[in-house]
């Protein structure tokens, strides 16, 4: 993939991996489109730079994500990129009484739905683009998911598979897919959740993006990340050893928190 003179599309692109992601591919001479929820923390991102466009849009919306698709289409015809990076990361104890619904399914459309949905419809659009890609950023857990947050691994395996499925249907066409798997990444999201000391530090931010650009660069299919490239073989080597002792580092960390 080449890394300059493109139009890309981030979503979650004012935070975290995806705000990272916004300054490298920016200071790397590419127009980047960024929507999230938030229009201070969007118009932070951008801080005056022209080459950021900020459109604010709450993805869990059906007419938010219509009003989405339909301003690209229409405004930016050499739009050729879209990285799906916008996530919640939710914990869920299947051991409670009771559980919201209402969360759960909103974590399923965000980390589910959206971006399948999103690359569904901008396919007409990025297929006639001379250079275009689909970046779904995933996680290292598709290969050992972790059970305290049961939905986020559920959510996060689909959209492996579907990157697959459309890489392999899209093989003879000019359009290229790519999967991001990204270790534990510090960043709000994941302060907010867990403990990162005790689970052993997290990546930065920016070094990620870095990586990513760099698979990129290199048109790696799957760009696995840090300790990732370990969890990938460990998991093919002895898959259920390996699911084990990423839930018990966890559970660990979890119950220490807890006291």
């Amino acid at each position: 993939m080449k890394l300059s003179g493109n139009t890309i599309l981030i979503t979650g692109g004012n935070g975290g991996i995806g705000l990272a992601l916004t300054k490298a591919f920016t200071k790397a001479e590419n127009t980047v489109i960024i929507c999230g929820r938030n229009e201070a923390s969007l118009q932070f991102a951008k801080s005056g730079n022209d080459n950021i466009i900020t459109k604010q849009c709450d993805l869990t919306q059906q007419a938010e994500r219509d009003e989405l698709v339909q301003w690209i289409l229409q405004n930016y015809p050499s739009f050729n990129v879209i990285i799906n990076n916008a996530g919640i990361f939710e914990e869920t104890d299947l051991l409670s009484d009771s559980f919201d619904l209402d969360k759960i399914n909103k974590q399923l459309v965000i980390d589910l739905q959206v971006p399948i949905e999103l690359c569904l419809r901008f396919l007409p659009h990025l297929r006639k683009q001379p250079h275009a890609a689909i970046v779904n950023i995933t996680s290292g857990l598709v290969y050992a998911p972790e059970a305290g947050a049961p939905f986020y691994g559920v959510a996060k395996a689909g959209v492996h598979a579907f990157t697959q499925t459309a890489r392999y249907q899209l093989r003879d066409t000019k359009l290229k897919v790519f999967e991001v798997l990204p270790p534990l990444v510090d960043t709000g999201g994941v302060s907010k959740q867990l403990d990162i000391e005790k689970l052993g530090g997290a990546m930065d931010a920016d070094e990620t993006a870095d990586e990513i650009l760099k698979g990129l660069s290199h048109d790696t299919e799957e760009i696995r990340i840090g300790d990732i490239k370990w969890l990938y073989a460990a998991s093919r080597i002895a898959p259920e050893f390996t699911n084990k002792k990423v839930n018990e580092k966890a559970e660990k960390a979890r119950q220490s928190d807890n006291h």
